[in-house]
This record gives structure tokens, C-alpha cells and sequence, in this order.
């Protein structure tokens, strides 16, 4: 099964995609390989900070004590870090949706391959996670990952039941 992949992804993929490449240790030992967001957890971090600073400085500003000031000073911190997070993670999208090129996902009795380089033989491969923007082949050993939109999945699924390889599979989509 050959697909060819002409456009890039949504920005959903993409954000996956980052969550998995910068979680990929606590992906990977999980048991249901389950991926992530990368803003949500921005958003979260930056809106938490902003409460947090916003109390504290109040509280500094009516008690004037140093602790409150403090306080204030790092959940700013926060507030910076989440902010600075959700600008990364939007250049980081805009640069892979900008530097994709023309590919095919290969599916075959040996291997599943993205491109010419990207390939894992079948014995290498631990599993095969469907998450909610993503189709994730990780290998037993080693990080190089194969990924994937889930917009492929009922022709890799059909695939891996033709070769007997759909017990690798975890569905994390109706979770």
C-alpha cells in the first residue's frame, strides 16, 4: 500500500506531532502511547500565572509584604514562560507546514517507510498508536519513530489486517 502525501498537515497534526518529538520518553513508556497537545498546556500554564500574578500583586499592594512580592514575581515568571511557549510552538508549526515537501507513506510485507529514508522493518516495531490527530509506528528500541496524519487510517488499518499486523495497534481515539 502506497499513499502519497501532497499537502502539508493541519496545525492539530503538527502540534502533536511537536508533542510527541518533545515527550517522546514518557510517550513511549506509557502503555497506551498516548500523544498530547503542546498549547493547551501553554494556555493553561500562562492563564494560571496571570491569576496568580494578578492575586499576589493585589495582596502585595494591600499588606506590602515581601513574600506576596515575591509571589507576584514568579507567577510573572509563569505567565512569561507559558506566553513564550505558545509563540514557539506556533513558529515551530508555521515552519514544518512551510518546509514540507511531496512524500509517500509505504506500507509492505517488510517494512513501513515515510520517503526514502524514514523506515522500520516490522520486527523492529513495537506498536502502532492512533491518537486523536496522529498515526504514531514506534520502534522497541531506539527513537526514530514513523508518523503519520490520522486522515490515513482506515487504509493502513485495512493494510495491517491484510498483512496480520492490526494486534500491534492501540486505539487511543475513542478515549
Amino acid at each position: 500500500m502506497k499513499i502519497e502525501i501532497k499537502k502539508p498537515g493541519d496545525s492539530k497534526y503538527y502540534e502533536e506531532y511537536l508533542y510527541l518529538a518533545t515527550n517522546y520518553n514518557r510517550v513511549k513508556n506509557s502503555d497506551n502511547k498516548k500523544t498530547g497537545g503542546l498549547m493547551l498546556s501553554s494556555i493553561v500554564y500562562s492563564v494560571i500565572g496571570l491569576l496568580a500574578f494578578a492575586l499576589f500583586l493585589i495582596l502585595y499592594l494591600k499588606d506590602n509584604r515581601v513574600i506576596f512580592l515575591v509571589a507576584a514575581v514568579v507567577f510573572a515568571l509563569v505567565l512569561i514562560l507559558g506566553l513564550f511557549t505558545i509563540f514557539v510552538v506556533n513558529n515551530r508549526i508555521n515552519l514544518l507546514k512551510k518546509s514540507f515537501n511531496k512524500t509517500t507513506f509505504e506500507i509492505d510485507k517488510d517494512k513501513v517507510s515515510i520517503g526514502k529514508d524514514a523506515t522500520l522493518k516490522w520486527k523492529d516495531i513495537e506498536c502502532i498508536a492512533f491518537n486523536k490527530n496522529t498515526i504514531v509506528f514506534f520502534p522497541k528500541e531506539g527513537t526514530n519513530f514513523l508518523c503519520t496524519r490520522i486522515e490515513y487510517k482506515d487504509e493502513i488499518v485495512k493494510e495491517l489486517k491484510k498483512l496480520k499486523m492490526d494486534d500491534l495497534i492501540i486505539d487511543n481515539i475513542g478515549e
